[in-house]
């Protein structure tokens, strides 16, 4: 999970540093380059969403409860 954070943020440095000029150009860069982060950010969130939904579905119900009893969240 870690190595995500590895990859994706020194591209998303050099892309910025990179761009930086061209954003400060004009309004519409600007207002072009947030659309287009806000879109990302939408799209991430709502993968990561998914990825949530898929692992809740995949545990057992009987490993859930021992799940929660070794992190002594459950009184059972």
């Amino acid at each position: 999970m870690v190595v995500r954070y590895f990859v994706f943020f020194p591209f998303f440095v050099f892309i910025v540093v990179h761009q930086e000029r061209w954003i400060e150009a004009s309004v519409a860069h600007l207002l072009k380059t947030f659309l287009f982060l806000a879109i990302a950010h939408t799209v991430l969130m709502k993968a990561h969403q998914h990825a949530l939904r898929q692992s809740t579905l995949e545990t057992a119900p009987e490993e859930s409860d021992e799940f929660l009893q070794r992190l002594g969240l459950c009184d059972h």
